[in-house]
């Protein structure tokens, strides 16, 4: 295994879209104790653009973040590796398996289709299926361990959300603000842990606190005249020990999910 660095977003984005993979995770790890216990916050979503652009970000942010690609089977693939920890990028880095490797992890070639060993061929996003129109019995285990697994993130996302994190106390709090309000707009940016953004008319500013668990969708959204209050409003967040929950899903993204589950 071995990395090479990411040159740019449009790059990233082809490379990732290009391997065939139906559904991303971003696994971040905003602190040290994530990473030294295993424990990311998880994010899943069928958008290979959103998957890129969340996980870029999160390298500026983020001590550790990983970017997967999901097989139908359920396994995991890493793709992209970056973060603020001494031995990783904050520009993202591709990870590159060797061959043995590939064999190993992954069921998928570089194209996005079935290895010949693995299954019949079949188009990225869609089942193999008989020529009588039927289903395998192995196309229909990986429909039914695919929907548990979709079943069991849900059920680790509301565990981690339930799980207390420590957080400064009450008599900690002037000085972290004080600070805060002291810095710079470039140093809100560099250091911001929620995502803030133009709004789409153009006209404000936004702070998104919250995504969706299924389909990584804005749900906590804030709007502010100008940028700096965004960013003032998301470091103010970060000082006071602020974790969104990661166990909300929208109403669109948990229909289908639902739709799945019957």
């Amino acid at each position: 295994m071995r990395y090479k660095p990411i040159e740019s977003r449009n790059d990233a984005l082809d490379r990732i879209a290009g391997l065939g993979y139906d559904e991303f995770s971003i696994a971040s790890y905003e602190e040290n104790w994530q990473r030294e216990q295993g424990e990311p916050d998880i994010e899943i979503t069928r958008n290979a653009e959103h998957a890129v652009d969340r996980f870029l970000t999160l390298c500026g942010r983020a001590v550790c973040v990983e970017l997967r690609g999901i097989q139908p089977g359920g396994s995991e693939t890493a793709l992209c590796i970056g973060g603020t920890a001494p031995d990783l990028s904050e520009k993202g880095e591709y990870i590159e398996w060797s061959k043995p490797e590939q064999e190993q992890n992954s069921q998928l070639q570089a194209n996005g289709r079935w290895r010949d060993d693995a299954a019949p061929e079949a188009a990225p996003g869609e089942f193999c299926r008989r020529p009588d129109g039927g289903e395998d019995a192995f196309v229909k285990m990986l429909k039914e361990r695919t929907r548990e697994l979709r079943h069991l993130r849900l059920q680790l996302a509301q565990a981690r959300a339930d799980s207390p994190k420590p957080g400064p106390r009450e008599s900690e709090l002037p000085p972290l603000f004080s600070a805060v309000l002291e810095k710079t707009d470039a140093q809100l940016r560099q250091e911001a842990r929620f995502h803030v953004q133009r709004s789409e008319n153009g006209m404000s500013w936004e702070t998104v606190t919250e995504h969706c668990c299924l389909g990584g969708c804005d749900l906590g959204v804030y709007t502010f005249p100008t940028e700096r209050d965004a960013l003032l409003f998301a470091a103010l967040l970060q000082a006071a020990g602020y974790r969104p929950p990661h166990n909300i899903a929208c109403p669109a993204c948990y229909a289908e999910y639902q739709k799945d589950c019957i």
